[in-house]
């Protein structure tokens, strides 16, 4: 217990200190050294660890698969369940890589076909 909450904290201080959010942050900062054996977890199997890498070094690419998925449940949503889709998307858009300036644009014009022309750039 303790020992985790000293890597949070570590993590956290890693986020403020680039400016960056968590998951960005972990990718850039813990993923290389999981790569190259700097920081091994002894609590995990080999397997463990290679879904770990995997995961962020696809986590670009999970961010716009997300993304591609909640512009179609913009197509169908109505009210309060599109505002919650519009914070999914705006998140993952913003880990794909979208300047928040387009993003604003983006859902001032609420159109979900734009979007995805928008994303299909990034496939």
């Amino acid at each position: 217990m303790k020992g985790h909450f000293k890597s949070t904290i570590d993590e956290l201080v890693c986020c403020a200190i680039l400016g960056l959010e968590r998951s960005r942050c972990l990718q850039k900062l813990f993923y290389p050294l999981l790569a190259h054996g700097g920081i091994v977890d002894q609590s995990r199997t080999k397997y463990q660890e290679k879904i770990i890498k995997n995961y962020y070094r696809n986590l670009d690419a999970i961010a716009l698969q997300k993304a591609m998925e909640q512009v179609t449940e913009l197509f169908l949503t109505e009210g309060k369940k599109r505002e919650q889709t519009w914070k999914r998307l705006i998140a993952n858009l913003e880990k794909v890589g979208l300047p928040a300036d387009q993003i604003k644009h983006l859902q001032e014009q609420d159109d979900p076909a734009v979007i995805a022309d928008v994303l299909a750039k990034y496939v």
